[in-house]
């Protein structure tokens, strides 16, 4: 808006409380876009590593289903479930909170299905 003009003389889409904004709108859609998916179940190596108490173990699914993580010490009893639960397809994180366990290596071990994965941690304290 111009300061000090009337009402009359203001240009087309003006007032003198407020300001002309542009801007684009895009489509949006609720249905995931298959092609930005992950192609590969997999499991990548957590981060930090090796780390002390707090880790994130990074995956991905490549198709929605039922997941389980669990952590297991080197002796192979498990020490955590980090998940038990339906998921969607694509990229994810867990954090794993280690305060409670000794300095050691863990494994990890992620089900989706019948298909297993296994990597291994080092917490240093």
């Amino acid at each position: 808006t111009t300061p000090g003009a009337t009402p009359s003389k203001m240009p087309a889409g003006s007032s003198a409380w407020s300001e002309i904004s542009r801007f684009k709108t895009v489509d949006l859609s609720a249905v995931p876009d298959r092609s930005l998916l992950p192609k590969l179940f997999r499991l990548y190596a957590n981060y930090p590593n090796p780390f002390n108490t707090q880790t994130t173990i990074p995956f991905d699914l490549d198709d929605r289903g039922h997941v389980s993580m669990h952590i297991y010490d080197m002796v192979g009893r498990e020490i955590a479930i980090l998940l038990d639960k339906e998921m969607e397809a694509g990229y994810h994180e867990i954090p794993f909170e280690g305060s409670g366990y000794p300095s050691g290596v863990y494994f990890i071990r992620l089900v989706s299905g019948e298909r297993v994965l296994h990597s291994k941690m080092l917490m240093l304290k």
